[in-house]
């Protein structure tokens, strides 16, 4: 009787491109959200007294996210829009689909419609 015996893999070393770029992006994101709250929550005056003269207006701080999140809204209806406008209409003949599904002839299109076996007469 012969046991299998599993030989341990050797573990890569180091961070991939992949760890250290999200690791980096993800320090960036967290600093640059410290450093817009810091310039949305703090006196003018009190920056003023640090040495930063140079930034923009305080209204800013409501426009940015503002305007982001229309933005991502904006994208969601367009492509809510897109994806209406690329298929057919719930009542057309296309979108019924089943095992006794019939598709009209082009001699009997104009004037029958042939749902699940079922022959109707258009008026």
């Amino acid at each position: 009787m012969s046991l299998l015996v599993m030989q341990p893999v050797a573990a890569k070393k180091g961070a991939s491109s992949v760890e250290v770029y999200g690791f980096a992006g993800w320090i960036l994101s967290a600093v640059a959200f410290a450093l817009y709250c810091l310039w949305a929550f703090v006196p003018e005056p009190v920056l003023h007294s640090i040495g930063i003269t140079y930034y923009p207006t305080k209204e800013w701080a409501l426009i940015i996210p503002t305007l982001i999140i229309f933005s991502v809204l904006f994208v969601y209806w367009v492509y809510e829009s897109l994806n209406m406008m690329s298929v057919a209409e719930p009542t057309a003949l296309t979108t019924i689909h089943g095992e006794l599904q019939q598709t009209p002839t082009p001699q009997n299109a104009s004037t029958t419609a042939v749902v699940r076996g079922a022959t109707t007469l258009r008026g």
